[in-house]
């Protein structure tokens, strides 16, 4: 689960640079450009996800990423760290990326590191929403549960 959670985030994180309507994802997002065998993986976990499960929140999520981008090698292996926090009953999403570190660096993040590091404000873009059948934020596209 918290594998399958991770990839959703860092994908959405990676696929939703812009402010758009509700809209599903593309059957299969690895059709418009190639993907490499670890994009296909993630993508396969990130479609497999369920609804968010309200147990996650509050945890430090990292791992691998690769950048789909022509300027960089889409089989470098980058790094991503979530951190999922809520205020009442509104669930917050804030994270970032590490690119060309040799490790992890956000391994052995705790949540409170996350506080400290990530410095959550909270702001309405962070919110994450479940809305007709999708999880979604302000900054980029809704993606189906």
């Amino acid at each position: 689960m918290k594998k399958a959670f991770l990839a959703l985030a860092l994908f959405a994180l990676l696929v939703a640079p812009k402010v758009v309507a509700a809209e599903p994802l593309p059957i299969h997002q690895c059709t418009e450009a190639p993907c490499t065998s670890e994009q296909q993986r993630i993508w396969n976990q990130f479609e497999a996800g369920g609804s968010l499960d309200h147990s996650v929140v509050g945890r430090v999520y990292s791992g691998s990423c690769y950048h789909r981008s022509s300027n960089m090698d889409p089989n470098h292996e980058h790094y991503g760290v979530v951190f999922l926090d809520s205020v009442g009953t509104d669930v917050f999403m804030n994270g970032q990326f590490g690119f060309f570190f040799n490790a992890n660096p956000y391994a052995s993040w705790t949540p409170q590191d996350a506080m400290k590091e990530l410095s959550p404000a909270h702001k309405p873009y962070e919110r994450v929403m479940t809305e007709n059948g999708y999880v979604c934020m302000l900054i980029g596209k809704a993606y189906p549960i």
